[in-house]
């Protein structure tokens, strides 16, 4: 087929515009995760975290090129329909389909992959979940097809890596976006054909808009390995106050994957940090001291306020209050403890004692009042533990860890 490894058809492997840069987060589930739970390429964020690694290509400094928007289709089917073709284009594309194991998975001898089961994916689903509308949608795409029946999708060309003209073949980025991929191809072909004879240029599409511009990058195959190593060696150049960035093929793409190596492991430690957050800051756990607004009040006022209160074996994990602020929290060891003393307590708790002593107003932290705390004490906690300290909070204030003894 087309996708053939040994094919001698001109390189001209379809990739989202490399300007544009998840990041998103990136997304390249492996084959053992739950296909209707995993984390979908998203085209109009990922890439632009991928696609940064690969090209830098920008207009030179003090010029300025006017650039061509693509339009949104007014009608409604017509916009639903390029939404698809967008979503869909990006599953195939290389900076998703390569490192998407799952994908990969599906894919049968002659690399089709089942269209019901790409259209059934969440991000598509949100765009229609009339697979006939994907289909026709996809009759318009420059870089995947449709087999014969209509059930199955496959890319047009062959992936990088995969790909027989790799050595003859460049990635370019920088010159003038066009309208038509003529166009664009035409404005790319004499100043690339300075390096050797071209055999062929397709100019890639921005896959981060919905218009899915042609935005002046391409895959231009050399008919020498000797042309291809001189356009590479051009890289950096400027053309019509533009600076050009030109990559071997194999070159490309390896920055690409170094790219999304580097997002996956961003991804774990973000995943990492998550996790270690929940066991941390256990949701409903986190009681809010506030109006406080008389001197004298202390840690272990507030701390004296709770204790009693405890159920027994459960603990007063920390104590977050800095003297004569307005303010103070206190984490419990499970929500359990926390709502048991928030109910004991009420709204209206008086704190402190003699002439400290005062009404406060409790609140059982929630939604995005408590993800902010969470945040913000994580992130203290981070930075004191990094400094060599310990303890935690936001304030990096002394632990106070209680527990309530058994009677």
């Amino acid at each position: 087929g087309e996708a053939n490894k040994n094919t001698e058809k001109p390189s001209t492997t379809m990739a989202p515009n490399e300007d544009a840069a998840a990041a998103a987060p990136e997304t390249a589930p492996s084959a053992e995760e739950d296909p209707k739970k995993k984390t979908e390429p998203d085209a109009s964020k990922e890439e632009e975290e991928a696609a940064k690694a690969t090209t830098e290509a920008a207009p030179a400094e003090n010029t300025k090129t006017a650039e061509p928007s693509a339009e949104a289709p007014t009608d409604p089917k017509a916009a639903v329909r390029a939404k698809a073709l967008r979503q869909m284009e990006y599953y195939l594309s290389d900076e998703s389909y390569p490192f998407d194991a799952y994908l990969k998975t599906l894919a049968d001898a002659d690399k089709y992959l089942p269209l019901e089961e790409l259209a059934s994916f969440p991000k598509m689903k949100q765009i229609t979940d009339d697979v006939g509308e994907v289909r026709e949608a996809l009759k318009a795409s420059d870089s995947i097809e449709l087999s014969d029946d209509g059930t199955k999708v496959r890319r047009k060309y062959p992936t990088p890596d995969e790909d027989g003209n790799a050595a003859t073949t460049v990635h370019c980025a920088g010159f003038k976006p066009g309208a038509t991929a003529e166009g664009v191809a035409a404005e790319i072909r004499p100043w690339m054909s300075k390096h050797g004879p071209v055999a062929a240029v397709r100019p890639l599409r921005n896959l981060t808009q919905d218009g899915r511009a042609l935005d002046g990058s391409a895959m231009v195959t050399y008919e020498t390995e000797a042309g291809a190593l001189a356009a590479a060696a051009a890289n950096g150049a400027v053309f019509q106050g533009r600076k050009l960035t030109i990559y071997g093929l194999k070159d490309w793409f390896a920055r690409l994957q170094k790219k999304r190596d580097a997002m996956r492991k961003k991804k774990d430690e973000t995943e990492t940090k998550r996790k270690e957050h929940e066991a941390e800051f256990k949701k409903g756990s986190i009681l809010c001291f506030a109006e406080m607004n008389k001197k004298g009040i202390s840690r272990e006022d507030l701390k004296a306020a709770v204790e009693p209160l405890l159920p027994e074996g459960t603990a007063v994990k920390y104590v977050e209050y800095e003297r004569d602020t307005p303010k103070g929290y206190v984490r419990f060891d499970s929500a359990a403890a926390a709502q048991t003393v928030f109910d004991k307590l009420g709204s209206a708790p008086e704190v402190g004692e003699g002439a400290a002593k005062q009404t406060a107003q409790l609140t059982l932290l929630a939604g995005a009042e408590e993800d902010e705390y969470i945040t913000q004490a994580a992130e203290a906690q981070r930075k004191k533990r990094k400094g060599g300290g310990g303890g935690g909070g936001r304030r990096g204030s002394p632990r106070h860890h209680h527990k309530r003894a058994r009677h």
